[in-house]
């Protein structure tokens, strides 16, 4: 990181993104203070500002889709070393707004910090994205205190629903909670921010650079969603499952040659040789294709993906249109034990019916399309 004052520079090594964006321009320097004492004062301040981490949590107590109502509950933790005002704290959900014409209403049933406390204000996008034409932004007022370190905001119990409760088809909706165990987990797809800047999640975008796709963006109204299940999610086991569904949540059809799905995980035995097989897909198994790509620096939770597509043989998807099931399994060449769990695009889920799900990622001529990729 460089610390800057006029000609004045430091160089901090070691200092996070989150650091980084809250950095704020020193001040002119007073003639009695020393440009190196200034900036021992800066740095110090910076560092001192910029030990702030949040981590957002999401459950639902009720997924169906469609609903009149799209519920989710949160909680909020600061992961950081220094108290944070609540008040300079917003969160975003985002989603499809179903009934353009009639007036959304936000309801808070309960939060520990009081729902007078908590505030509201619906968004319009000026350009929808894939899956969200809208957000909710929930915050907090001065009443609601501070977040201290290692603390939590306890839980934050909120609705979204129509004027006259029309159904809302939540499953098409960026923040969906599709989860059916009703436990609180980190969540990728509520964004938070502290003064307005994004310190947690992804926001939806319908055009996201892949980092190594080649192809043109797909056009606006052109939108993805990938289901998954697994008929066995044993771990560790000789095999990985894993049965994917496509649909084409957009208003163009597609040509299924352009689109790869990628599942995410570490490779347990990396001196084995990695195997894909399609036991069975609706477009056919011989227009299936697959390559295992390592990544060159791994992530949490992935060092390989198996990159999944079609050939032109396949056809193309129509709006409203899905692939129907493709079941796949990855195993090494002599099935030696792969730790499925420890992996990113792992299907944990007992329950065996297909539903959205953001960790295995699709592309459009290489772009993201779908889905959060591991970091």
């Amino acid at each position: 990181m460089t610390l800057r004052n006029n000609a004045t520079m430091l160089a901090i090594s070691g200092v996070s993104p989150i650091l980084r964006r809250s950095l704020t321009p020193c001040p002119p320097r007073p003639k009695m203070l020393s440009a190196k004492l200034l900036i021992c004062i800066c740095a110090c301040a910076a560092i001192a500002l910029g030990q702030t981490s949040l981590v957002m949590q999401d459950r639902s107590h009720d997924n169906d889709s469609p609903d009149t109502s799209l519920y989710a509950d949160y909680e909020l933790f600061n992961t950081g070393t220094a108290a944070v005002p609540l008040s300079s704290i917003t969160f975003r959900y985002w989603f499809v707004d179903s009934n353009p014409g009639d007036t959304l209403v936000f309801s808070c049933d309960y939060a520990a910090v009081g729902c007078a406390n908590i505030t509201s204000k619906f968004v319009k996008l000026g350009t929808p994205v894939a899956m969200a034409d809208t957000y909710v932004q929930i915050g907090f007022t001065s009443g609601a205190g501070s977040l201290a370190a290692g603390q939590q905001t306890g839980e934050i119990q909120t609705r979204v629903h129509d004027i006259d409760y029309m159904p809302q088809f939540g499953a098409n909706d960026y923040s969906f909670i599709s989860d059916p165990s009703f436990v609180y987990k980190n969540t990728q797809t509520i964004t938070v921010y502290v003064n307005g800047a994004l310190v947690w999640g992804v926001e939806p975008s319908s055009v996201v650079s892949s980092g190594g796709g080649t192809g043109g963006a797909p056009p606006p109204s052109t939108a993805l969603q990938v289901q998954d299940r697994s008929h066995d999610n044993d771990s560790p086991d000789t095999t990985l499952y894993a049965d994917y569904e496509l649909f084409n949540t957009g208003t163009t059809s597609i040509p299924l040659s352009n689109v790869t799905f990628r599942y995410w995980f570490v490779d347990s035995n990396p001196g084995d040789t990695l195997v894909f097989n399609c036991d069975y897909a609706a477009v056919g198994t011989a227009n299936i294709s697959s390559k295992f790509v390592k990544l060159a620096t791994p992530v949490a939770r992935a060092d390989t993906y198996v990159q999944i597509g079609f050939s032109a043989a396949a056809g193309s998807l129509g709006p409203g249109a899905q692939t129907g099931e493709i079941q796949t399994r990855v195993h090494d060449a002599d099935f030696a034990l792969q730790n499925g769990a420890n992996d990113y695009s792992f299907i944990s889920d007992p329950s065996f019916v297909y539903k959205p799900t953001q960790t295995v990622t699709a592309y459009i001529n290489g772009v993201l399309i779908w889905g959060v990729e591991p970091k």
